[in-house]
């Protein structure tokens, strides 16, 4: 939506920071239904009814026209898309044991993020399509965005083509792989969960991350007044680091579940995250840009807000260790008393024993 932003608003006619929000609403209020329905049926039926519905409705956004029609397809959009994440979770909850549980789910992220590398040039690329047939470059967005997924309109997607973009779009794919960005992220973000796991400790490996891509974002304005090539490093490190937790924080939330309950657990904990944070955030931080002219004061919120859930995880990994300590040494002052209770007895019966034999 971001690229079709530019296309489809020249003039502000719609609040896309409103739209990202209502996108968020719709998926935590179907997130925990759908999650429960894909455990309780199948994921193969509800999963397939989600991309089928996703498909259709993200189509529809290329013919939209009035604000009240483009709110009502962000949330249905946000409806469709709820239940993926934590259904997903929820079936490699089945297969891996919660202590190597991290890298698979950042499989899970690196993939996102590997897709979105490849979706902003094929998306730039699709933006240049304008007036072909009659529509313009966002709408060819969404069209080829939305039919694969029906899995059924070869012929719309036949049509949206020619084979010279094409081309140029397979040069865009092997020009990203060649990037260094794209497999300094998937390196960090593999290492990072591959620790994790090795060590089977969560808590840190959240915090240190997200404490890290927090200064980074505070630090992004100064440095980006003094360098264009600071700024864009040090957002390059607030991205890595941020990514680098994503994983395996997932990971945490499935280690505070029992197995069977993995899916509504993680579906609570994203219907939670999505209306809270993913509905106002896009709205504050859209509000802030819209008045201030800028994205400067919005990376110093950002990084404040990064900063304070790596201070909550750090307390939260220390809140564990005391625990732990305090039951280590309750069992040793218990198996201490069992032992002293042992010897008493065993000179009792000693006692006894030899006043018998007097």
């Amino acid at each position: 939506m971001a690229t079709a932003k530019i296309g489809s608003n020249p003039d502000g006619k719609f609040d896309f920071g409103l739209a990202s929000g209502m996108f968020y609403i719709g998926f935590g209020v179907g997130i925990i239904p759908l999650t429960f329905m894909s455990m309780k049926y199948g994921t193969r039926y509800v999963l397939g009814g989600m991309t089928l519905a996703w498909g259709i409705i993200s189509t529809c956004q290329a013919a939209v026209r009035s604000k009240p029609a483009f709110f009502a397809l962000r949330l249905l959009l946000g409806l469709a898309e709820s239940a993926g994440p934590s259904s997903g979770g929820h079936l490699l909850a089945q297969f891996y044991p919660q202590n190597k549980i991290a890298l698979p789910f950042t499989v899970v992220v690196v993939s996102t993020t590997v897709s979105g590398i490849f979706a902003a040039p094929l998306a730039a690329g699709l933006m240049r399509m304008g007036d072909l047939g009659g529509l313009a470059g966002w709408q060819y967005l969404f069209i080829i965005e939305g039919v694969p997924s029906v899995h059924g309109s070869a012929e719309a997607a036949e049509a949206a083509r020619s084979p010279p973009r094409w081309r140029q779009l397979l040069w865009l794919i092997y020009d990203a792989l060649r990037r260094p960005l794209l497999w300094f992220f998937i390196a960090v973000g593999f290492l990072w969960a591959w620790h994790a796991d090795r060590v089977n400790e969560k808590n840190w490996h959240v915090a240190v991350p997200y404490l890290i891509g927090g200064i980074a974002l505070t630090l992004f304005t100064p440095l980006y007044k003094v360098s264009f090539i600071a700024g864009f490093v040090i957002l390059v490190v607030a991205l890595t680091f941020a990514n680098a937790a994503m994983g395996v924080i997932n990971a945490r939330v499935v280690a505070a579940l029992n197995t069977k309950d993995t899916g509504i657990g993680l579906a609570l904990y994203t219907a939670i995250l999505a209306c809270l944070g993913g509905f106002s955030g896009p709205v504050i931080i859209g509000t802030m840009v819209q008045r201030l002219g800028s994205f400067s004061q919005a990376t110093i919120v950002m990084g404040a807000i990064l900063c304070s859930a790596a201070l909550l995880m750090a307390g939260l990994a220390m809140w564990e260790r005391c625990q732990r300590k305090r039951e280590k040494e309750s069992r040793g002052s218990a198996g201490v008393t069992e032992c002293g209770s042992a010897a008493e007895s065993g000179r009792k019966v000693g006692s006894e024993a030899g006043v018998a034999a007097v």
